[in-house]
Formats: C-alpha cells, sequence, structure tokens
C-alpha cells in the first residue's frame, strides 16, 4: 500500500470501504518480526518465503506480512498461516520449500516442520494447539499475529481509527468525556486518576 497521507474522515472511509470490498488472498502468511524475531533471522525466513512465492506463481493467493511478536519468542523465526492459524517454529532459509511445496501448494501440514512434544510422539499443527496457548484468550494480543505495524491498511482491517471515525463524524466533545468516564479508563502515571474526570475539569476550566 502506498504511504498517502490521509486528512479527512471521508478519505479514511473511502479506504475503508475500498479494503473491505478487495479481493482476499487465499492464504495468509504471518512471519513474526519484532526485535526477538529479527535477532533469530526472520527477515531472512521472510526473504525466502517472498523469493519462493513469487517464483512458484502464487503472489495473486498468498500475502506475506511481518508482524509483532507473536509472544513466544523461544521459537524465533516462526510463522503463522491463515486459515487455520498453522504454526511452524524455528524456521530456517532452508526449510522454506518445504513449506511452501507442501502448505501453500498442497494444503498438507507439514509435521517435520511443526513443534512436538518432548517425547517427540505429537505434533501440534495449529497455534491455538499449542499447550501454553490452549487455554488462554488473548482479546488484543491475538491482533499481533496479523497486524503488520508499517502499514495502514492492516491497522484498518483490525478496527483502526473507528472510535477517530465517530468522533470526528458529530459527537460532540461532553459526549466524547461521558464515554471515556463511563469506560472506567484510568491514568498510568501511578495515580490511576480517571481520564474522563481529568478531561471534564480540562474542558471546564477552558470554558472559564
Amino acid at each position: 500500500m502506498s504511504r498517502k497521507k490521509i486528512r479527512t474522515v471521508g478519505e479514511l472511509q473511502t479506504l475503508r470501504a475500498g479494503l473491505q470490498a478487495a479481493s482476499k488472498p487465499q492464504r495468509l502468511v504471518c512471519v513474526s518480526a519484532a526485535s526477538c524475531g529479527r535477532a533469530a533471522g526472520a527477515l531472512a525466513v521472510a526473504s525466502a518465503l517472498s523469493e519462493e512465492i513469487h517464483k512458484r506463481g502464487l503472489s495473486g493467493s498468498v500475502e506475506l506480512r511481518l508482524t509483532g511478536c507473536h509472544g513466544l519468542c523461544q521459537f524465533e523465526p516462526d510463522v503463522v498461516i491463515f486459515p487455520g492459524k498453522i504454526f511452524y517454529p524455528n524456521l530456517s532459509p532452508e526449510k522454506i520449500p518445504l513449506l511452501l511445496e507442501e502448505t501453500l501448494v498442497q494444503g498438507r501440514f507439514v509435521p517435520e516442520l511443526a513443534l512436538r512434544e518432548s517425547s517427540g510422539d505429537r505434533a501440534f499443527p495449529g497455534l491455538d494447539d499449542l499447550p501454553f496457548l490452549k487455554k488462554q484468550v488473548r482479546w488484543l494480543l491475538d491482533r499481533q499475529l496479523t497486524l503488520d505495524p508499517e502499514r495502514l491498511d492492516s491497522y484498518l482491517e483490525q478496527g483502526g481509527f473507528l472510535a477517530l471515525e465517530k468522533v470526528l463524524s458529530g459527537i460532540s466533545p461532553e459526549e466524547v468525556i461521558n464515554l471515556v468516564l463511563a469506560s472506567g479508563l484510568r491514568g498510568r502515571g501511578g495515580a490511576g486518576f480517571p481520564a474522563g474526570l481529568k478531561w471534564r475539569l480540562a474542558r471546564e476550566a477552558s470554558q472559564m
């Protein structure tokens, strides 16, 4: 996506509508590429993935993304493939051709690339199958799996700027303050002062 600046709510809404109408890839391959992933070689893995996707003519059906940390630093570099949340840990460029052929071309899970039990008897095919994550409900952190922090369209897919659109499309300042008060949001400076109350006091002071 281009780095075009968005100057109005209308432009933002038009961009969001375009993204929703656009055709989606059949497969989404997300490389964990935060600092821990990069230190472990995530960029080399991503480069190998990009080269193989292009070589095999899969650019129209497979999208590659560099995302934030997936929360499993000991398994870096790793990828999560959608649909299915297929999880392959501790990858290297040499393993990418096998991954491409079996999973992205043939649609098959590759046990040899998967995380296994310490006994080696069982392979965990999906991220949600991992014992460490199986009982967790990750309301916010799960979005890290597909969010590319350098792409605006990726953020908009996650509902980014919806609150800003709502505020700039006709809600009064008083309504905004009341919403923040009702949310219970507090400051993080240590005192835990209600953010909505701070906003209300600041607004009243500006009108004196």
